[in-house]
Formats: structure tokens, sequence, C-alpha cells
């Protein structure tokens, strides 16, 4: 089994850090090379959204010679959270529902 890696980070300049973001075309970089290396030793690759530094990510996993096919899952935000069916109740948490019940 590969390892699976999730990323997920900002090196966006409007926003305040602390400590404060000095360098955000390194930060970009280096998050490129982290991609190419996760792709190098084998791992899969997860990410959040296309938005923030796992773009820069997925660049550097994507140029690697050793990357397999690139695989997306998108992560829909919800304004509320899922109903469950009428008359089921939620499973409890990390647990699946039978099916049929």
């Amino acid at each position: 089994m590969r390892l699976r890696i999730a990323v997920i980070g900002s090196a966006d300049t409007n926003r305040q850090y602390t400590p404060a973001l000095v360098s955000p075309q390194e930060a970009k970089a280096a998050a490129r090379a982290i991609g190419a290396q996760l792709a190098n030793t084998g791992c899969k690759l997860l990410v959040f959204s296309a938005k923030f530094i796992e773009q820069e990510v997925v660049e550097g996993y994507a140029s690697s010679e050793q990357a397999e096919t690139v695989q997306l899952g998108v992560l829909v935000e919800q304004e509320s959270p899922r109903q469950p069916p009428a008359g089921r109740g939620p499973a409890p948490t990390g647990t699946p529902s039978p099916a049929g019940t």
C-alpha cells in the first residue's frame, strides 16, 4: 500500500500569518519541490483545493517523471450538514450504516 500524504496551506500575501510570511515565492518553490519528491518516493497525494499552496504541490507532483496518473477528487462545501434519510438516524462517527437498515 502506498502512503497517502495530505497537503494543505497557504502562501497568500493578503493573509496575516504568525509568524509573518517572509518569502511567498520561496514557499511556493518549496511546495513544488515537495510535490515532486512525494511523487518520486511513490506517495499518493491528497489536496483540499487548487486555490492555495496545494496548486504548487500538485504542479510539482505532476512534473515528476515518477508520477503516475494524476487523479483528482473534489471536496464540496455544504451550507448545512447532510440529513439522514427519513426514518434513519445517523451512524455513529466512523462506523458506516449497514446496508438496508
